[in-house]
């Protein structure tokens, strides 16, 4: 698969890599550099990152910035935490087309009297690449991997507004010898515009960056490249459906390289442990097409003890894929 779309720093690296007589590497970054689709954002640093979060998250189209009941989620805005009602961990596991692997890791819970903390761990990677010479011999079984490590601090000014900042560390590990890190800011802010009514705004990725030194595996053949992540801008507005039964949620993003996306959500509670939910993620208003995602999901969840369990299911539908994407995720509140 060959993505449309790619930064000038893979290009270099692919460009090096065609220098090799191991065709390992050049096969592990068209796979990296087509995480999502064949989208303008999708072929820039980060890209693993920014498929969301969790199978509710995903299930609701990533339309999550103005959401704060149920499990908060400071991947969407780390003003969410102070507004979390309880201690709550969860894991997830997504099921992707082409070798990919993908895994989420989460804990949030409220500081009193006002604040809130959150962490989370993003896990991305490729494996099972077929590393062949030029005489289309087998020589190794390559692998790559990037993470995300996140904590996000917010705190209570009001009781209908909050501030909130987040830290994150990433590192990639592309070839032997061959990895970059970087640290990236997001700010947020959450109001309380009724009891219904919520909006939310957030900036993220400010000043991340990878840096690329391929000079360990090339020598003076080598060379160094820099690549800025996308800077995102989001705001959002959720309304919550009469007597708690459900959210109505919609997300509006920019970003710094031209695009401006569109995200819709919602859940409804079906039955007394049964919440289903529906979305689409990425319908696109500018020029870029970045393929439209809907999506759909639900939740079983049972109080047992002094714990909340809940069991979570995304279904995505990627629209430059041979399949969509599968969620599974488990939280426990407690």
């Amino acid at each position: 698969m060959k993505p449309r779309s790619n930064s000038n720093g893979v290009h270099a690296l692919i460009k090096a890599a065609c220098r090799l007589r191991n065709a390992g590497l050049l096969l592990a970054l068209l796979e990296m550099a087509s995480w999502t689709s064949y989208a303008q954002l999708s072929g820039l640093p980060g890209s693993f990152s920014r498929m969301g979060f969790g199978a509710r998250g995903m299930a609701m189209g990533n339309a999550m910035t103005a959401v704060s009941t149920s499990e908060v989620l400071s991947y969407y805005n780390p003003a969410l935490p102070a507004f979390s009602e309880r201690r709550t961990a969860s894991a997830t596991y997504t099921f992707l087309p082409l070798d990919r692997r993908l895994g989420f890791l989460s804990y949030t819970q409220a500081i009193p009297p006002t604040a809130g903390i959150s962490g989370g761990i993003i896990y991305a990677g490729v494996t099972d690449i077929d590393g062949r010479d030029l005489h289309g011999v087998h020589t190794n079984d390559f692998s790559t991997s990037e993470f995300q490590f996140s904590f996000s601090f917010s705190n209570k000014f009001a009781d209908v507004l909050a501030i909130g900042v987040g830290g994150k560390f990433y590192y990639y590990r592309l070839f032997e010898g061959t990895t970059t890190t970087t640290v990236g800011l997001d700010v947020g802010v959450f109001y309380k515009v009724t009891h219904a009514i919520s909006v939310g705004a957030a900036i993220q990725e400010i000043n991340a960056k990878y840096r690329w030194d391929t000079s360990s595996l090339y020598g003076r053949s080598g060379n160094v490249t820099t690549e800025a992540f996308p800077v995102l801008k989001r705001i959002g507005v959720a309304l919550q459906i009469p007597h708690g039964r459900g959210i109505i949620a919609i997300d509006l993003e920019t970003s710094t390289r031209g695009t401006t996306i569109l995200r819709a959500g919602g859940e409804i509670m079906a039955a007394e442990y049964l919440t289903v939910r529906g979305g689409i993620d990425r319908v696109q208003l500018s020029e870029n097409e970045n393929g439209v995602k809907p999506s759909l999901g639900f939740t079983l969840a049972r109080p047992v003890n002094e714990l909340n369990l809940s069991l979570s299911y995304a279904y995505v539908f990627e629209p430059f894929s041979s399949g969509g994407i599968s969620v599974l995720s488990l939280s426990v509140g407690f």
